[in-house]
């Protein structure tokens, strides 16, 4: 694309979807202004227009993923009822961490959260909680507003750790299914995540 053929506002975006592909195929770790520059077209300090540095393209990186992600918890609550919102929620989160991990990692690291971009970081991260939230509100409709949070803290911990213990490679000792997903849902199905903690 020709370095002078974006219109206002859409550069942002464009090395945010450049960053986010250079992300899935080597990592954050290795991502450069540099090199999203490259990808887009564009001189190597056209980025600076709109990041103040590598943190926060990463911390816009990470807010797109949190988007992502609650487009995705949002479809599958439409799709489900109450009785197994939580547990089809909890499917949802663990796939999308599975088929992104590069993103579900950079998603949690706790350096962009002091970024002068972490209140959006912080926002976007708060929708995909109170999605989860809600779902607990609807199977238990008469709790309180802090029990219900307590509920949903306790939910995502338990998605959220098994997800980390089988990409550190602490589940060895189980039985292992022909794929990380099928394990990890056969774990969440037999803990019955739908059900009251």
């Amino acid at each position: 694309m020709a370095k002078d053929s974006y219109h206002h506002g859409d550069l942002r975006a464009a090395l945010v979807a450049a960053a986010t592909e250079f992300i899935a195929e080597s990592g954050y770790e290795a991502l450069t202004i540099r090199e999203t520059a490259r990808r887009v077209g564009v001189s190597h300090n056209a980025p600076y227009r709109h990041f103040a540095d590598r943190e926060a393209l990463l911390a816009a990186v990470a807010v797109q993923a949190f988007a992502d992600l609650e487009q995705a918890l949002l479809e599958t609550q439409k799709a489900t009822g109450a009785r197994q919102g939580l547990l089809q929620l909890a499917r949802c989160y663990m796939r999308f961490a599975l088929a992104n991990p590069q993103r579900y990692e950079l998603m949690w690291k706790e350096s962009l959260f002091a970024t002068p971009d972490h209140a959006l970081l912080e926002q976007a991260s708060m929708r995909c909680f109170l999605i989860l939230q809600g779902a607990v509100r609807q199977l238990h409709p008469r709790i309180s507003d802090s029990t219900g949070a307590d509920m949903a803290v306790a939910h995502w911990a338990a998605v959220h750790g098994l997800l980390s213990l089988q990409q550190m490679g602490h589940l060895h000792f189980l039985k292992q299914e022909r794929s990380a997903e099928t394990l990890l849902l056969r774990i969440l199905e037999r803990i019955q995540l739908h059900k009251s903690v």
